[in-house]
């Protein structure tokens, strides 16, 4: 798994996760279709409907999620992208386990 971003608060637009991300390019949060967060030492794959870029912030909806005590339960957690998902990027793209 190769680690995307962190969820730190919410977006104003309803059902949206403020991301902050760890990557050079955000560009391709745009056509993936899902991502992996770690909820209780097992990784749990969600569904994106929806990235929107909000001034400097990206923001993340996740499929089935709509009220602010139900996305509630993501912040603070991290987003990761799998193994496959990541070989079909870029090699432009560069993640911060790329770098160190």
């Amino acid at each position: 798994m190769y680690l995307v971003a962190k969820i730190t608060s919410f977006c104003a637009s309803k059902g949206f996760l403020r991301l902050e991300t760890y990557t050079n390019s955000t560009e391709f949060l745009f056509s993936i279709e899902k991502v992996y967060i770690d909820f209780f030492g097992k990784m749990k794959s969600f569904i994106i409907e929806d990235v929107a870029q909000k001034g400097k912030f990206l923001c993340l909806k996740l499929k089935g999620f709509q009220t602010e005590r139900e996305i509630s339960v993501f912040l603070g957690k991290e987003v990761f992208l799998d193994i496959a998902e990541r070989n079909k990027l870029s090699s432009e793209v560069l993640f911060v386990q790329d770098i160190i």
